[in-house]
């Protein structure tokens, strides 16, 4: 008996090409998703790094502010009692810190008189009132010679930010004027670093070097 040739080759050719190329399609939107996928994270790393480098740089701000103003009888006190009555919370935003007569601080929405870079980072402070050094109820009075900071720096689009909470002794500003880490000052204690980023948050801890 003698076999019948295959009458539709061709046919099955066009349906296993047909086949290869949506599989190729496939692979090729497969790669270009990752390719996509990548780019985008790597672009919203690089927005996280430059907003917590922003938030660095508002802390190094806050010191340099800070040193202005504090006073070996009673700490930041001053910069402290300028915090307007009725605020809540009880916080300073340090843009709004002004000098008046005999370098004393004065409150002046804007002033801006050390030139921080508001548009990178946002830094307040505040009394740190649950210290156990903190002998008195008054967040405009600063007796354990310590203000808590924290600066909240921006990525260049403003979708995400990172904030920076430390605190901030005494003799931490008199050290870091002069180049030096204070043992005895606390300086080393861990920064709590917290991340927004749409609707997420995460919070983590930096350990500032030493």
């Amino acid at each position: 008996m003698l076999l019948k040739p295959a009458k539709n080759q061709s046919g099955m050719a066009l349906v296993v090409t047909l086949l290869l190329l949506v599989a190729l399609s496939a692979v090729a939107l497969s790669l270009m998703f990752n390719s996509t996928l990548e780019n985008t994270i790597a672009a919203n790393d690089k927005q996280s790094m430059i907003a917590f480098q922003n938030a660095e740089a508002g802390i190094e701000m806050a010191r340099n502010v800070l040193l202005n103003f504090r006073n070996r009888d009673v700490g930041f006190t001053k910069l402290l009692s300028i915090i307007p009555a009725g605020s809540n919370p009880v916080q300073l935003n340090l843009a709004n810190v002004d000098t008046g007569a005999g370098g004393d601080p004065v409150y002046s929405v804007g002033a801006n008189t050390y030139g921080l870079d508001t548009t990178r980072y946002t830094v307040i402070i505040w009394d740190d009132n649950t210290d156990p050094l903190e002998t008195d109820s008054d967040d405009r009075v600063d007796s354990n010679f310590a203000v808590m900071v924290q600066s909240v720096g921006n990525g260049p689009t403003g979708n995400e930010s990172k904030t920076i909470t430390t605190k901030l002794r005494y003799g931490d500003a008199r050290e870091f004027a002069q180049g030096k880490q204070d043992a005895n000052s606390g300086s080393s204690k861990d920064q709590t670093i917290q991340t927004d980023t749409g609707k997420g948050r995460s919070t983590d801890i930096f350990e500032p070097t030493t």
